[in-house]
């Protein structure tokens, strides 16, 4: 594995000899989150993860003002950094809102995106209220006890009863800072809403999602895989929101059957 910068951005590239498949991670982890899929698929494609912007070992020069296309345009500085061509990128939750940015701004730069616990609209009244109220809270707490709060929505029930599991999330949550967790939450609030455009999409799609997920329940997905015309549903057993944590073993035979089908 080759830890190369791209600007302001840490990538991990596992240098397979396939087809790129560059994963996207989740609010408030790191790349780490994907080990079980690098396992999975290092020897078949050429695996890329990476830490966005102001998490894991990824910079922070823009002082933690963070927006979508902030993210977005991240990635699609670092395919041109790695020379990437005919990516399969694979997003979860905020990943996917980046992963669906980065692909309608650069269609030709992808042969199929997969999106997973994520959606289209963006946040009403309502959720952006919630996200100014937990900014707060960061900015004057810190992280404090957030990802034991966090955890009770975020695991389906089972999962969260397994202590290697809560203790490998929670330990991650907490190497990310209070400020990047409070950008990305701007980032978040003010996105845009990806439907009308997601209706011209060409490429592939592959929608994932828990059956247990309550921050992006299944008929979120179900919308998208209406709006989508190239694309198939997955509902991952036994998950909340953290699919390729909670349920590698779906999950990845899911990605695989879809990459089979659809990378070039």
């Amino acid at each position: 594995m080759k830890e190369i910068k791209s600007g302001d951005i840490t990538v991990f590239d596992y240098e397979g000899s396939g087809s790129p498949l560059l994963f996207v991670h989740a609010f408030p982890m790191n790349n780490k989150m994907w080990n079980e899929q690098v396992n999975e698929f290092k020897s078949k494609y050429r695996v890329i993860t990476y830490d966005i912007r102001g998490f894991g070992k990824s910079k922070d020069s823009f002082e933690n003002i963070y927006t979508m296309e902030t993210f977005a345009n991240d990635v699609l500085e670092l395919i041109v950094k790695l020379e990437l061509k005919n990516v399969n990128i694979c997003g979860l939750s905020m990943g996917g809102y980046i992963v669906q940015r980065a692909v309608l701004k650069a269609p030709e730069k992808f042969s199929s995106m997969i999106l997973a616990d994520s959606k289209a609209e963006r946040d009403d009244d309502k959720g952006m209220i919630s996200r100014s109220r937990f900014i707060d809270r960061l900015m004057k707490e810190g992280i404090g006890n957030f990802p034991d709060e966090f955890m009770k929505r975020l695991l389906y029930e089972k999962n969260y009863q397994n202590p290697g599991l809560y203790k490998f999330i929670k330990d991650v949550i907490n190497e990310q800072t209070a400020k990047s967790l409070a950008g990305a939450s701007i980032a978040m609030a003010t996105r845009t809403s990806t439907t009308e455009q997601l209706k011209g999409l060409e490429l592939p799609v592959l929608l994932m999602v828990g059956e247990q997920d309550t921050f992006s329940p299944i008929p979120n997905t179900e919308r998208m895989h209406k709006l989508i015309k190239n694309s198939v549903m997955k509902i991952v057993p036994e998950s909340g929101h953290l699919t390729p944590i909670e349920n590698p073993k779906i999950f990845n035979k899911y990605l695989s059957e879809f990459l089979s089908q659809n990378s070039i």
